[in-house]
């Protein structure tokens, strides 16, 4: 998902932020591990009143593998790019639910790049360059976005940058 702030006459600025489709916040994600571990350990419970002894600690270490499984694959895909552009520098802001990395670049040498990749059924490469540094934007977005963001940044740049595009 892509946001686009345009310029203001007074901050001329503009802010692009480009978000992965997952909605699912950590309070959510912590409410379905629950319900699914109640559910499991519900009918373990319930099972091992009957007899079936065996089967609680396998429900209760299923439960925590499936509950480590959905937190990290909730940690990897939560991710954003804010992309920031003024007339002399582009910041880069890329925040993960772990860390934060942040670059800064040249306004006037800026170069926007779509990459196809050496594998032709993945998407194509955002690269945003500037004397001499690169960056890549967007590696969690689909084909379309990529492409739209692409469009969004060099519409940004069209009136401060050296390049014609």
């Amino acid at each position: 998902m892509i946001e686009v702030s345009h310029e203001t006459p007074a901050d001329n600025r503009c802010r692009i932020l480009a978000r992965a489709n997952f909605s699912l916040s950590l309070s959510h994600l912590l409410k379905v591990i629950l319900a699914l571990s109640l559910g499991t350990v519900a009918l373990a419970a319930f099972l091992a009143l009957q007899g079936y002894w065996p089967i609680l600690p396998i429900a209760l270490l299923q439960s925590v593998l499936v509950s480590l499984a959905l937190f990290r694959a909730w940690r990897e895909t939560w991710a954003q790019d804010l992309i920031e552009v003024d007339d002399q520098v582009i910041s880069v802001t890329r925040r993960t639910a772990v860390d934060t990395f942040t670059c800064k670049l040249q306004t006037g040498w800026a170069r926007v790049e779509l990459r196809r990749d050496s594998i032709d059924w993945y998407p194509p490469r955002l690269m945003l360059h500037s004397a001499g540094q690169r960056v890549e934007l967007g590696r969690f977005l689909n084909r379309k976005e990529r492409i739209d963001l692409a469009g969004h940044l060099r519409q940004a740049l069209s009136h401060r940058t050296v390049w014609s595009e």
